[in-house]
């Protein structure tokens, strides 16, 4: 993974341990490596919605009680918090969507 960094996209910053969690659970879900996993976040990132934070509640603790977001597309969900006026991606995990 020493090849992956925070990477900057038009406001919204996916962190090195976002795009490591998106390698590893594709990997696992899909049964593909990824030869591009900041290029594939952000194709699906930039189609992603908000996701309904009712049942997501419970995981405020779990980030420090900072406000957190919550984007779902195609399976996958990006849990992004503001960071300085943009968007931070902090990881990518599957979702029920």
């Amino acid at each position: 993974m020493s090849k992956l960094k925070k990477a900057d996209f038009g406001g919204v910053v996916f962190t090195k341990h976002a795009l490591e969690r998106l390698v590893e659970r594709h990997k696992v879900y899909v049964g593909t490596d990824l030869k591009d996993p900041l290029a594939t976040a952000q194709k699906i990132f930039a189609k992603a919605v908000p996701e309904k934070s009712g049942a997501l509640v419970r995981r405020l603790i779990r980030y420090r009680f900072q406000p957190t977001l919550y984007f779902v597309e195609a399976g996958w969900r990006f849990v992004c918090q503001e960071d300085k006026g943009r968007l931070k991606v902090l990881t990518i995990e599957r979702s029920k969507d």
